[in-house]
């Protein structure tokens, strides 16, 4: 798996590409200060990312970023996901999250469900990790509307 480091603004992103029924995506990972200040806020979310080394998660369809869509995290156009497709697109979130860690080990990875099929999509994520993942831990429904979530990795230690 390959992992792209760009650089804009004095952040860096490291993202990914992945294909599910020919529609691209791109898996997104940043050390963000300023987005990660955003949950500050939230003593809930703040007590597992404070003093850690975390990188927040976004992923999205890579058209809908090439054209300035306004809505990155809508779904594809034209493209009735079934069972099969979510069960692919879970795998290989999986893959890369894996991946990233292995490269990278971040202590935990901080995301936000922009949307009601994003937040459910990421609780069965977090619900039915592979066996792979098992030594990963996921808290859910932080934040005031519940669509935080957070993966604490084998790095993680509690203070």
């Amino acid at each position: 798996m390959q992992f792209i480091e760009t650089n804009e603004n004095n952040i860096t992103y490291i993202h990914t590409e992945f294909n599910i029924e020919n529609v691209t995506y791109l898996a997104i990972f940043s050390k963000d200060d300023e987005t990660l200040f955003f949950f500050n806020d939230d003593e809930n979310i703040t007590k597992y990312i404070h003093h850690r080394q975390v990188y927040s998660i976004k992923f999205l369809v890579k058209d809908y970023l090439e054209i300035e869509n306004d809505d990155l995290y809508a779904p594809p156009l034209d493209h009735n996901f079934g069972k099969k497709q979510i069960a692919e697109l879970k795998q290989k979130l999986e893959e890369i999250v894996y991946q990233h860690y292995v490269r990278f080990k971040p202590d935990c990875y901080v995301f936000v469900g922009e949307r009601p099929s994003l937040i459910r999509m990421y609780k069965k994520l977090c619900a039915n990790p592979s066996d792979f993942m098992v030594n990963f831990q996921p808290i859910t429904d932080l934040g005031s509307h519940q669509d935080c979530f957070v993966i604490k990795t084998p790095s993680y230690k509690e203070e």
